[in-house]
């Protein structure tokens, strides 16, 4: 009988920490759905979705910052501290996004065991590369927000 109700207890436990959990990300989201003050905006920008992301730079150089779908275009803003280190903001317009896939981790790098978030740009010859939690759905929200700007 102490084993079952130890039982239910950690269950119980489990289920209210995950709810919390959800209600964290979801407010997380919603909170930050606004540019920081020092973001140059576009005329009448405004961000339409966000995510807390790792960007590849190079091989060994993950750069932790956000990534904003807007009504303009989809841009990384670094972190304070990674701008500190010299990390560099990075944005494509929504015409130039020809379109988003999730790909594996390729070889030895920094971003960990996750699937990533692939953004193919026109003009550029490698696809932006983000570790984010739920790539396919970010994926989707992204491939969504690409049908705004086809002519």
């Amino acid at each position: 009988m102490l084993n079952f109700v130890l039982l239910v207890m950690i269950i119980t436990a489990n289920l209210i920490r995950g709810r919390q959990r959800e209600e964290h990300e979801r407010l997380a989201r919603r909170s930050f759905l606004s540019f920081p003050a020092k973001v140059v905006r576009l005329h009448r920008e405004e961000p339409l979705a966000t995510y807390l992301v790792n960007r590849k730079v190079g091989s060994l150089r993950p750069v932790g910052g956000r990534l904003y779908l807007t009504t303009h275009r989809v841009l990384f803003l670094p972190h304070r501290e990674e701008r500190v280190l010299a990390a560099k903001e990075w944005s494509a317009l929504g015409g130039d996004v020809v379109g988003a896939r999730v790909v594996d981790r390729d070889g030895f790098d920094l971003l960990g065991k996750r699937e990533r978030l692939s953004i193919a740009v026109r003009g550029e010859s490698a696809d932006e590369v983000f570790a984010v939690t739920e790539p396919h759905t970010v994926v989707e929200d992204v491939q969504r927000w690409r049908l705004s700007f086809v002519d």
